[in-house]
């Protein structure tokens, strides 16, 4: 079996780590945007193959989805991690197009494979990957429920000072701060309901802890955690592989489950070889329903990649468009707005270019006007020169002249009688 976790971060690299050391596939890949990333990671993990002692092998990629080929399920654990003080449908805007994009790649690759999605908004995300890939509805999961029951459940333990392992306890509706439910009615120890060891406060204050266990952990360690996300999501791809039929609350579509439909949100599943292989109904008290209504109510959204919200329900009702025709709009619409993002950071870099190549210009202009000025102090001092020899040259052909008219005259002295040159000596004497 192969698995496939896309982001090669905290979550991801946890995840890989915890798949290989229980030996739940035999080979992973990871794939990360960074030069080298993953690839490091998957070495770091596989030097401790002998020393744990498992087989399974663990590749690393940067964004070379070609690897990644035939995976019997995908994890997307991309995108960024929330910071202190920001909810996880903050990510949205960043998130969406990165999830969007890595399940189209994936598919190319992998096209019967099983997504599991984690990257936050968790049950959005989900939502989006499922409607811009046209999978079956039981072939995208969202991972949060597993998350969220672990953490209900490490509660529940501390509360009871009773081993968690002996506790069972489910979380469903939205993975987030105010939309999940933490089910106090229905959890047990070992058969035991939990309401009849516990107070009704010492309950309340389990389920607000478990409501905001990510913002504990995000405030404790500065970033989001990794752990128990990691684990959680090779708990749930453990299912999957094992066809182990486990009952796991996912964030799965919904049509008309919980009287519900066109959204993805937690419920309880069967989780197999196929995935989501079916959606169990829980009969919730009128608390619950109001508060999974509520949930539900707030999660009715979809997002595109530059965080504008708009309703896929809405939509539908208001322009009566088919949903295939509806599809095609909004996905027609994300690359719109990815195009003029793309398109403003292309004038930015075409700006920058401009500017470096007219500073060059200038610069070019500035030694031209330079050499020219020189030039031209040159041509001045080679025509002086060639005014120079030119003086000299007829200087030279008065000398001549001269020595020819001295040469002349010495001929004719030589040339005369004695009595005469004796009259010239006597004259200069």
């Amino acid at each position: 079996m192969k698995v496939t976790i896309i982001g090669a971060g905290n979550v991801g690299s946890t995840c890989a780590e915890v798949i290989a050391t229980q030996a739940i596939a035999s080979e992973v890949v990871l794939l990360d945007i960074k030069e080298g990333f993953a690839e490091g990671k998957a070495l770091d993990m596989m030097q401790t193959s002998t020393t744990i002692g498992f087989g399974t092998k663990i590749i690393g990629t940067t964004g070379d989805y070609s690897k990644t080929s035939d995976s019997d399920v995908v994890v997307i654990t991309s995108g960024i991690p929330r910071k202190p003080g920001m909810t996880r449908e903050e990510l949205i805007g960043i998130n969406a197009g990165i999830v969007k994009t890595v399940s189209e790649n994936v598919l190319k690759h992998s096209p019967n494979t099983i997504i599991v999605v984690v990257s936050n908004p968790m049950d959005t995300m989900t939502y989006l990957a499922l409607k811009s890939t046209g999978l079956p509805k039981n072939r995208v999961i969202g991972m949060g429920g597993a998350l969220d029951s672990s953490r209900f459940k490490t509660y529940l333990s501390q509360a009871l000072d009773r081993p968690a392992n002996d506790i069972h306890g489910m979380v469903i509706g939205g993975h987030g701060d105010t939309t999940m439910i933490p089910l106090t009615r229905l959890a047990t120890y070992n058969g035991l309901p939990i309401s009849d060891l516990i107070s009704e406060e010492e309950l309340g204050n389990v389920a607000s802890s478990t409501m905001v266990g990510g913002a504990t952990l995000t405030k404790l360690l500065g970033t989001s955690a990794w752990y128990a996300p990691g684990a959680s999501v090779a708990f749930l791809v453990k299912s999957i592989l094992n066809d182990e039929k486990r009952i796991i609350p996912c964030s799965v579509f919904l049509d008309g489950e919980y009287n519900q439909d066109d959204i993805c949100i937690g419920v309880p599943c069967i989780i197999g070889k196929n995935g989501c292989e079916k959606i169990i109904n829980l009969n919730l008290n009128d608390q619950e329903s109001q508060r999974y209504n509520a949930g539900v109510n707030l999660n009715y959204t979809l997002f595109d990649g530059l965080g504008r919200r708009f309703t896929y329900k809405i939509l539908k009702e208001q322009f009566a468009l088919s949903e295939l025709q509806l599809r095609e709009t909004i996905e027609t619409t994300i690359l719109q707005l990815y195009s003029v993002y793309f398109n403003v950071a292309q004038l930015k870099e075409s700006t920058e270019i401009f500017k470096q190549a007219l500073a060059v210009s200038i610069e070019r202009q500035r030694r031209a006007e330079s050499a020219f000025s020189y030039g031209q102090s040159n041509k001045l001092a080679v025509l002086n020169a060639q005014d120079d020899v030119t003086n000299d040259s007829i200087s030279l052909l008065q000398i001549n002249q001269q020595l020819d008219n001295a040469r002349r005259d010495l001929n004719l002295l030589l040339n005369e009688p004695m009595d005469q040159q004796f009259q010239v000596e006597t004259i200069v004497n």
